[in-house]
């Protein structure tokens, strides 16, 4: 029967080399941007940072566009309408209804 032994050495080592892989959350893709070429690698979908491998759908890119026509606008123009319109959902006072962005405001 064999026996294996770790030295306190050895353990650091490891421990160490577990770090630094750990480290590099982006080593994959480093090492497919060395060995892959250009157009597979951008291919590539990363899935666990969240990426949609088919892209936005073509309403959603639709939508981006026409809501860009109001980006330059400060919100506070259609806050009213949107208090009128909450308040009518919930059944509730438009002076029942706060409005705010997250929990910090």
């Amino acid at each position: 029967m064999a026996t294996t032994s770790l030295s306190r050495r050895g353990f650091a080592r490891l421990l160490g080399a577990g770090a630094a892989v750990a480290a590099m959350p982006s080593f994959p893709s480093l090492v497919l941007a060395k060995t892959a070429p250009a157009a597979a690698a951008a291919r590539v979908v990363r899935l666990s940072a969240n990426e949609n491998p088919y892209g936005p759908s073509p309403e959603a890119v639709r939508a981006v566009a026409a809501a860009m026509q109001n980006a330059a606008r400060y919100p506070d123009d259609a806050v009213d309408a949107l208090v009128a319109q909450v308040a009518a959902l919930h059944n509730v006072s438009p002076g029942e209804v706060l409005l705010g962005n997250g929990s910090s405001e």
